[in-house]
């Protein structure tokens, strides 16, 4: 088994390597113009919240550094990180790899800064699944410092609340979640939002039918991987498997349980679809390792990780390939002067 394991994280760093060139040498995607434009600012506070992404612009030209040098050393540290994530918490670290280049880094390196955020959380998970106070409180922190980078990832401090050790209370949560419609509902509709955030949401104005679609895809996503932790975190418990793992499982129901929170940002913008294809990665990264374990449903927890892995596809993938796929090929500064 850890020769085995051995074996995988060593490809997976191969394979790492291999996504850096695409990534790091790619010569333009369907956002590159525009994080080209960002890269051309002059000042800090030009870049409001997000001073974090700013300062490595500024900081990059402060060494004279081009956009192209820029992207290449960001893509370095984001992959970097991700690689620390995916050593720490994949039994299988090269089969994990290899499911997330086809539906994840494909749109993932279109968008640099949701990109770099969100492995910045993937770091506060790991401490999360701790299951300590310090855990929590480098979470947050980690959350917080991933909010300079985009300010979208402040909705993931809603997972301090995700327990690691134990199952949620399901009549407790939705009692908690009812109480919270009830309030949330005439507040929303009763005071506006701060006219620089509302200008923003407006740039990606969303329909009654795309939210409602959203959120049944959402609930059908997350409740099949709940059913999954409920049904095989006993099994995961013995003592024959990692400590890690356990709580993931619980982890996993619950943070599912907690995303349905979520549902509301889906009748705010279109952006807030990004959310559901994190709690999506989250649930197949967590397939993708018990899958390897007995006492489980092989045939349906694959089945799942497939729909997954269609509706990421065709949703995200699919639409814009001549944006995001196609140029990880055709418009990288390596494999062009190759050819």
């Amino acid at each position: 088994m850890l020769v085995n394991r051995l074996i995988s994280c060593s490809i997976a760093c191969v394979l790492l390597l291999v996504m850096w060139v695409m990534y790091g040498w790619n010569s333009w995607n369907g956002d590159r113009d525009a994080y080209e434009m960002y890269f051309s600012r002059e000042l800090l506070f030009s870049w409001g919240l997000e001073i974090g992404y700013g300062y490595l612009n500024l900081l990059a030209k402060d060494f004279n550094l081009d956009y192209q040098a820029f992207q290449i050393l960001l893509s370095f540290f984001t992959l970097l990180l991700f690689c620390r994530y995916l050593l720490k918490t994949s039994v299988s670290p090269v089969f994990s790899l290899l499911v997330f280049g086809m539906v994840f880094f494909p749109i993932d390196y279109v968008l640099m800064r949701n990109f770099l955020s969100f492995v910045i959380i993937l770091q506060g998970i790991i401490e999360l699944l701790k299951g300590t106070f310090q855990g929590r409180l480098f979470f947050v922190l980690l959350v917080l410092l991933a909010t300079t980078f985009h300010q979208s990832a402040i909705v993931f401090l809603i997972f301090y609340f995700v327990p690691v050790n134990g199952f949620f209370s399901l009549r407790k949560f939705f009692i908690f979640f009812s109480v919270i419609v009830l309030i949330y509902i005439p507040f929303r509709t009763s005071v506006a939002l701060p006219s620089a955030i509302q200008s923003h949401f407006d740039m990606y104005a969303v329909t009654l039918q795309s939210a409602v679609y959203k959120i049944i895809v959402h609930v059908f996503f997350s409740l099949i991987a709940i059913f999954i932790a409920r049904m095989h975190c006993l099994s995961i418990a013995d003592n024959k498997y990692p400590n890690y793992l356990v709580k993931m499982s619980f982890f996993i129901f619950n943070m599912n349980l907690v995303s349905f929170f979520f549902v509301f940002l889906y009748f705010e913008a279109e952006i807030f679809i990004r959310v559901l294809r994190y709690v999506i990665f989250f649930n197949v990264f967590y397939c993708l390792n018990i899958v390897f374990f007995p006492k489980v449903n092989h045939l349906f927890v694959s089945a799942y990780v497939f729909l997954c892995v269609c509706f990421l596809f065709f949703y995200f993938i699919y639409p814009v390939m001549d944006l995001s796929l196609f140029p990880l090929f055709n418009r990288n500064i390596i494999f062009n002067s190759v050819v």
